[in-house]
């Protein structure tokens, strides 16, 4: 074999040394990240992965003797190791699954069932919040609606239970309602096939851009399919953009009927619909 030009050489003793000495961290000096650094220690990629794909790429392309090969896959080495690192690290990012230091923001299970029958108290404590945290998203109020006596909303989750002509969806998260959606099986003026009306959708703040929303609609669609319905409809207030581009996800277009809402007249509401093949 030919032997490296005198600047090779050079420079594979250099980074012969240099390799020397990240195999012995103890020779080398410790260095800190900067104090600025807001990235964790353990989720930096390593650098340089680059510089050594090219460094074997250059080794490949010259002539070499036994040094330049051991160099060479010095180099390959170490960008396998630094691919590897990133691969290992991103990944699971990519996935869904966060390393643990992500760990409180881990989506926990979600379950999406018919409310029961006994569980009015709860029906009302989810109900109310909803009422207070969005008074224009709703056709009712959270003064008239704190003023039902219990047995109402105890009559309510039994409606919603028994899924006759009413159905009452809930998010449940580790025993926690996160969300709700109730589904009204009737006719409508426009629509002469039996229909089904969504009401009473809500998903709490930190619950949302989960799917939540999505899973209780398909909740109610799936009990409506089972009444056989054959479209599902609901109105919505026009400056709810959050809520019209979930409905725009799930399917459901513009009927172009609107009307005012019942305790807010100045806000409109307009009605979308999908059939339920």
């Amino acid at each position: 074999m030919r032997s490296l030009p005198t600047w090779a050489n050079f420079n594979g003793e250099r980074r012969l040394r240099h390799c020397q000495a990240i195999k012995e961290p103890a020779r080398a000096p410790k260095t800190r990240a900067p104090a600025s650094c807001s990235t964790p220690r353990a989720h930096r990629v390593k650098p340089a992965i680059g510089a050594n794909l090219i460094y074997f790429a250059m080794a490949c392309l010259l002539p070499m003797n036994r040094r330049g090969w051991h160099l060479a896959g010095e180099h390959l080495s170490a960008a396998g190791g630094g691919v590897f690192f990133a691969l290992q690290r991103l990944l699971p990012c990519l996935s869904g699954k966060f390393p643990s230091t992500y760990g409180k923001n881990r989506a926990l299970p979600m379950h999406i069932r018919p409310i029961h029958a006994d569980e009015g108290l709860r029906l009302r404590a989810l109900r109310l919040r909803a009422l207070s945290e969005a008074p224009a998203a709703f056709g009712s109020t959270l003064a008239r609606e704190e003023a039902f006596a219990e047995a109402i909303w105890h009559e309510r989750a039994a409606k919603g239970a028994a899924g006759i002509d009413v159905a009452t969806m809930v998010a449940d998260q580790d025993g926690r309602w996160v969300g709700l959606a109730s589904g009204l099986c009737c006719g409508e003026e426009d629509a002469p096939a039996r229909s089904a009306l969504l009401v009473g959708m809500f998903v709490e703040a930190q619950a949302r851009r989960r799917g939540v929303g999505r899973a209780l609609l398909e909740g109610v669609s799936a009990w409506a399919r089972s009444r056989q319905c054959l479209r599902l409809a609901l109105w919505v207030t026009a400056g709810n953009a959050p809520a019209i581009a979930l409905y725009h996800r799930c399917g459901l277009a513009r009927t172009g009927a609107r009307r005012a809402n019942a305790h807010t007249p100045t806000l409109v509401e307009f009605k979308m619909a999908r059939e339920l093949s």
